[in-house]
């Protein structure tokens, strides 16, 4: 009898479990657009500008790859 009275306290965590991983295997298409600009100077090519990935969102970035 406390056999089937654990499976019915696990159950809830089973379908949520399932529910969760079911959610983590869904395909999202998305498209990286990079605007920017690089400058070279004393210190290396400095790069910076716009970032973008469509069904995510926005932000910048900046780098510096040295001489």
């Amino acid at each position: 009898m406390h056999y089937v009275a654990g499976l019915r306290r696990f159950a809830p965590f089973a379908l949520a479990l399932l529910v969760a991983a079911g959610g983590q295997a869904a395909t999202v298409s998305s498209t990286l657009t990079l605007t920017g600009t690089t400058t070279i100077s004393s210190s290396g090519y400095v790069n910076a500008g716009q970032i973008t990935l469509t069904n995510v969102g926005s932000g910048t970035f900046a780098s510096t790859i040295p001489l």
